[in-house]
């Protein structure tokens, strides 16, 4: 039996990751989300299959690859970090991201960025505080919140459901904003990011 504590804080966990998936643009829809522990996992977010509508909006393939690997590497993050943000006011818990299936999912997703090649742990930290800051926003929370209660009541969320706590919290993704790592530029600008945009 997981502790309450435990239980909580896998629930908002994948409750960070459902979230941000539907924050980000391109938005990743989610099929479900469950904090039943099985194979190795507390929990776990699935995806459904992507819509590539959005790339007709974006002119420069490079763009949208760079676009695509930005939300993916944010929906990485947005788990631990939820996670972390709810534990920070309960427990004391030494948080080590590394070496984790999340943090090998964000290198995975970043490497993206700069087509293809693979980029130490710390290029997914240049993503870390943004993430932070997106999920401190008032209805962002709001919405990890609701998700997170709602998985505690019903331990598994169908993406319809996800999407509907989502909405009513008042997530929209910008389709207006730059990525952080634009095609071409290593280093980042990190003035071209608007999270007030976002």
């Amino acid at each position: 039996m997981c502790s309450v504590l435990r239980r909580m804080g896998t629930a908002y966990h994948e409750a960070g990751h459902a979230v941000a998936a539907y924050a980000a643009w391109p938005q990743h829809p989610v099929e479900s989300a469950t904090i039943i522990p099985g194979d190795g996992y507390l929990g776990l977010v699935r995806d459904a299959e992507q819509d590539d509508a959005w790339r007709a909006e974006v002119e420069d393939e490079r763009m949208a690859v760079a676009l695509l690997a930005e939300s993916e590497t944010v929906i990485w993050l947005a788990g631990y970090l939820a996670e972390a943000q709810f534990l920070d006011g309960f427990a004391e818990v030494a948080y080590r991201f590394d070496w984790t299936p999340d943090s090998f999912g964000a290198l995975d997703a970043s490497s993206d960025t700069w087509d293809g090649e693979a980029k130490p742990i710390h290029h997914v930290y240049a993503y870390w505080d943004r993430t932070r800051e997106l999920l401190r926003q008032p209805e962002v929370w709001l919405a990890v919140a609701r998700v997170a209660g709602a998985l505690l009541r019903r331990d598994v969320l169908s993406g319809r459901e996800i999407e509907a706590i989502v909405s009513d919290a008042g997530v929209e993704p910008d389709p207006e904003r730059e990525p952080l790592f634009a095609p071409g530029d290593e280093e980042g600008d990190a003035e071209a990011f608007s999270w007030d945009r976002w």
